[in-house]
């Protein structure tokens, strides 16, 4: 029996990884910043062992200090990672460091196999499929040097060309409406976990999908409304469920005590980012893209606030604002060239695909739910900073537009 061609690709893939990490383990590769977890692996760490001590998720030990324990919530909103990662050690009793290379090494091969196969599916072109998996690879090995919670935009967006393939299938007849509606639910749960990693990491696959069902002219209203009440009816089960774990961890921090106050802030910090964002050009405020610097700024307003709480966001995002209404032309010039920086990065993924919009005659249907899902994974970037961590999300959905435009092109018979 001969295999599809995206199954080989997966296969493939799966023991380049394999073999990478086996001569990153060897000290072969130790000068490529691969399999690299950063500056969470320490909070990750100290969470495994509140874990290990109290029986109870989402809440983090440390040795040597009174009280030992602190709500994760804390260090921020981005609590999966300090769910899973100790969860995963737990189960499989391994160290900290490969339960954290477990899990992104499986969301990033998850979201290579995604992509690959729904690429596989909808294109008939053997050397289109060639290219794409080649392509696909490269975009993934990009996550796998972030290795951070950044890389759930990826995962999430790689689910397009499946749903693609899933609804055209539907479209001509060839599958029940039921198999469109699991897949919409599931992509609901996957977004609904992926914001978990990041805010807003499983936002822009919502809003690309959404803007797909509108679009379609074939379809009555109510049975658009119903596709996407299945897209999210599953978005608030994450959120749900770790709602009841932070009830369950704080009844447990009632009876037991020996833990730090919660900061209470349930919302993803922006200001703090935005502020920093401004030391991308040169500047007499002594502003870089540094934690340090906005932290050592609010608390030259109130020298007692503690990082990461609202009281902190509300004062640098009032030093912000005076900035703003003091000297606008420097905050202008910071964001243009944000702006700049994250269309040059853009273009190297897109590259090709700026010539090939001429050839084709585009389907708006497919490239402008595209584009609603790029320009939303943009923002983050243009508002704070334009590093790949922050655009992985439009960087991947960039790569498959170009694909899918590939596609167009060179096939003989298209699907798109």
């Amino acid at each position: 029996m001969k295999l599809p061609s995206f199954i080989k690709a997966i296969v493939l893939f799966t023991l380049l990884l394999i073999s990478v990490y086996i001569l990153f383990g060897r000290g072969l590769i130790d000068n490529v910043q691969l399999f690299n977890p950063g500056y969470r692996l320490s909070f990750v760490q100290e969470c495994s062992k509140g874990l290990e001590l109290s029986h109870q998720h989402l809440i983090a030990y440390r040795d040597n200090v009174t009280p030992n324990y602190y709500p994760i919530e804390n260090l921020g909103d981005d609590m999966g990672i300090y769910y899973f990662v100790p969860l995963v050690q737990q189960i499989i009793h391994t160290y900290t460091y490969k339960a954290y290379l477990m899990v992104f090494c499986g969301i990033a091969l998850l979201g290579y196999s995604l992509a690959t196969t729904g690429i596989g599916l909808i294109f008939n072109d053997a050397r289109v499929k060639l290219f794409s998996y080649f392509y696909l690879a490269l975009i993934a090995f990009v996550s796998l040097f972030i290795l951070d919670v950044y890389i759930l935009a990826y995962l999430v967006t790689s689910l397009i060309p499946l749903l693609y393939w899933i609804w055209k299938k539907y479209s001509a007849g060839r599958i029940k409406l039921i198999y469109p509606i699991l897949a919409l639910a599931i992509t609901g749960l996957l977004a609904s976990v992926a914001n978990q990693f990041r805010v807003y990491s499983g936002l822009g696959i919502i809003l690309v999908v959404i803007a797909f069902i509108l679009l379609e002219k074939g379809i009555p209203v109510l049975r658009k409304l119903m596709f996407v009440g299945a897209l999210l009816v599953t978005l608030p089960l994450c959120k749900l469920y770790f709602s009841a774990q932070l009830n369950q961890r704080d009844n447990w921090i009632a009876a037991h005590g020996n833990c730090l106050p919660n900061n209470k802030i349930y919302s993803h910090v922006l200001w703090h980012n935005v502020y920093l964002g401004l030391g991308i050009v040169q500047n007499k405020y002594g502003i870089l893209w540094k934690d340090s610097v906005g932290y050592n700024k609010a608390k030259q307003f109130k020298p007692s606030l503690y990082n990461v709480t609202q009281g902190y966001d509300d004062a640098i995002k009032g030093e912000f604002l005076t900035l703003v209404k003091n000297d606008w032309p420097f905050v202008l010039k910071a964001f243009v060239y944000k702006f700049l920086l994250v269309l040059l990065m853009g273009f190297i993924f897109f590259n090709y695909g700026i010539f090939l919009i001429r050839k084709v005659k585009l389907n708006y249907k497919v490239f402008i739910p595209m584009l609603v899902g790029i320009l939303f994974y943009m923002l983050p970037a243009i508002l704070t900073y334009p590093i790949p961590h922050y655009l992985l999300g439009s960087l991947n959905l960039l790569a498959i537009s170009l694909l899918f435009l590939l596609n167009e092109v060179y096939s003989t018979k298209s699907n798109i």
